[in-house]
Formats: C-alpha cells, structure tokens, sequence
C-alpha cells in the first residue's frame, strides 16, 4: 500500500439560494491528500456504470416491479458512481472480463442501491414516531438476514422483525426481499458462512438501530455532542460497504486483526472522515429541506446553526477545518503503521495480511468519496471547485511534519 506524499488544496465555492432569497455562500479549502484520490477522466467508466446499471435495475426489479424505468434508473446510476470507487481498481479493470468479478459487482451494486432505499424510508420518518419503530426493526431484521438464518421468504414473513415495519409510510415488502436474493446468490460462494459474515450482519444493524436512541426522534435534538459524533459515524454506512467488500473479496475476519488497538483507530478515523465529508458535499439538499419544512438529518452544520446560534458559513468553516486535520491525521496514522511492523507482532503471516489487505479496503472506500459526491445528481449543488499545488499551505494549515 503505496501512500502518496502529495498534498494540494481543493477550493470550494458555491451559493445556497433559500425561499426568501437570502444566499448562504460556500467557501472554503478542503486539504486533499491520501487516502483520497482523483480521477483524471472518470468517463473512461461510463460504459462499465452503463452496463451494471441496467443489470441492477434488472435483479431488483424481480422483486419491485417498477412501472417506469427512468427514475429508478437514474438512483442506480448515481449510487454505482459511488458505490464502484469503493472496489479497488484491480476488480473495476477485470470486471467486464470476469464474469465472477462482474456477478459479485451487480451484488454489491444492488446491496447499495438497496441501502439507499431502505435509509431513505428512514429519512422520511425522520421526527416520527414510527422512526425509531422502523430503524430498529429493520437493523434486527438486517442483521438475521445476513447471519443467514432465514431459509426462505415464508421464514421472513412470520417474523415481528418483518411484521413491525410492514405498515411504515413508503416501505415495501419487497425491499427485504431483494436483500433475501442478494443473500441467497452470495450464498453460492463457498466463503460465505454466518462466521464470515458476522460482521456485516452486525453493522447493518447498528447502522440502522443506532438511528434512534431509546426511542428518541431525532438524534440532534437531544444528544450531546461527543455521542451523537460516535452515532453519526456508525450510521454513515462506511462500515456496510468495507464489511461486504470483505466477503466479496473473501477475507476473512481474524480476531486479533478487529481487536488490534491500530486496526481499529484506523476504521473509527475513517468513519468520522464518512460523515464529515457527507455533511459539507451533501449540505445543499439537507439546508433545502430544513429550510423547507424543518426536516434536518444529523448534519453537523445544521445542528451548529441551529443549536449554538452560527452563521451558516462559520459552522461550514468549523466543518471544513475539522475534516481537514482530520484526514492528514488519517495519513499520517497509515504511514505509522507500515513503518512499524512490531504493530502486528503477535500476528501470524496470515493475520497480518489480513491487517494489510482490510486496511487497504478500507481507506479505497474513501479513496473517491469527494469526487463522486461531487458527481452524484443526488447531491447536486451549485459548486464550483478547482485544485491549488499549494503544497506548503496546505501542510502549513495544518502545522505538518
């Protein structure tokens, strides 16, 4: 694992226009270093994003029935921009000529897809009381599908798990069942047991349980900050795309490796980066719908305008600042971990490239995420960005070493 020293500065600059026509202004400089990267003409995998795309909206669309196409279509597309930049580029590259490579991409692409529909029921009921109702059962419900212990459809129907959210407002029954079919299809790989899949099974439940807290409506009314941070970072979702990018890539869990101190700071760093990048390229949709009719996810900038009285552009300062000492941190804790080899001392050869290779899956997953926030038409904002080789400043921002 290869860690570029190269530090630039990416400029983001942008204006929110709000219904009684006052402008929020965006602008600030986001240090981009490892483990983020940028691709150079990202159109080069247009015909790879056009051909999985129709073969997701085909395997889900056994289940969902859609009566048009372009919308459902259009969803897939903007998740598989993101959700293809997690794969490591090896498996993008051979993909279309490897047929088991290309199967298990359709899976993961239809996982993601179907992540985002499952969390945006959520986001629907966000400040309901059928929230915390919906979030928990679905993140049980979740994690017994993936621990595989549901042995057919009828298995799935009888449980309360199931029962409890099948009246929730935009839910359809079929969303569990296309998960069933991804299930049964990864079952197929000889890899895949309730012990390879413990972990996926466990984050898919927190990811959607821990979207409540004991019954609470909305997390960033009445959290304080410390714990609605360790929240944020457990349902961001990086967890759901690192843990089934390890069963497709069929590495197994090692138990020193998650208990190891180093391994595990690097996952929580990582997590925190998730959210904080999520919360300054998603704010122009997530400031519309507050704006609108009060609907505000847990987005830093919004919980700080709101709760400690700042100014949109002063909270987005304090955003950008903290990602940005955040991820030179990130780098730097890498680059500690490969040079000191004794980290892992009590590791076998093969936990240690366990270590290594999960490390890796882990920071490819963020390698891309502000290129393709910035693509996706989900977050489509009026922001112009630019790159700066200020080198020094950056590093000067940040007092490195």
């Amino acid at each position: 694992m290869d860690i570029a020293d190269d530090f630039k500065l990416l400029k983001l600059e942008g204006v929110i226009k709000v219904a009684n026509g006052e402008e929020k202004i965006i602008d600030g400089d986001l240090v981009f270093c490892w483990p983020y990267k940028w691709e150079p003409d990202l159109n080069i995998w247009q015909d790879l994003v056009n051909k999985m795309a129709e073969d997701v909206f085909k395997y889900v669309n056994r289940r969902l029935s859609f009566k048009e196409k372009s919308r459902p279509l259009s969803l897939i597309k903007d998740s598989l921009w993101m959700g293809l930049f997690n794969i490591s580029k090896s498996w993008r590259e051979a993909s279309l000529e490897n047929e088991e490579i290309y199967h298990k991409l359709v899976l993961f692409g239809s996982y993601f897809y179907m992540l985002y529909i499952l969390d945006d029921v959520a986001e629907k009921l966000d400040g309901n009381s059928g929230h915390g109702r919906y979030v928990k059962n679905v993140g049980r419900l979740l994690q017994k599908l993936f621990m595989l212990e549901y042995p057919n459809i009828n298995s799935i129907n009888e449980d309360n798990l199931f029962l409890n959210i099948k009246s929730a407002v935009g839910f359809r029954e079929e969303y569990i069942y296309v998960m069933f079919d991804i299930i049964e299809d990864l079952k197929t790989y000889p890899f895949v047991t309730p012990p390879t899949m413990k972990y996926l099974a466990r984050c898919l439940r927190y990811g959607f349980e821990l979207q409540t807290w004991f019954g609470s409506y909305k997390n960033s009314h009445i959290l304080e900050s410390s714990l609605r941070s360790e929240l944020r970072s457990r349902i961001i979702g990086l967890d759901a795309l690192v843990e089934f990018l390890l069963v497709i890539y069929e590495i197994p869990p090692a138990l020193k490796v998650r208990e190891n101190f180093y391994w595990d700071r690097i996952y929580r760093t990582g997590r925190t980066l998730g959210y904080k990048l999520n919360d300054i390229l998603s704010i122009r949709k997530e400031l519309e719908e507050y704006l609108k009719d009060g609907t505000r996810i847990d987005n830093a900038i919004l919980i700080a305008m709101e709760n400690k009285n700042m100014s949109f552009e002063k909270a987005m300062e304090i955003e950008i600042q903290e990602h940005n000492a955040l991820v030179v941190e990130f780098r730097n804790e890498c680059q500690g971990i490969l040079a000191e080899p004794g980290i892992m001392f009590d590791m076998n050869d093969q936990e240690r490239e366990i270590f290594v290779r999960s490390l890796e899956c882990i920071t490819t997953t963020l390698s891309h995420l502000i290129q393709t926030h910035l693509k996706m038409v989900r977050y489509k904002a009026n922001i112009t960005y630019s790159f700066s080789d200020k080198t020094d400043e950056a590093k000067h921002m940040l007092n490195f070493k």
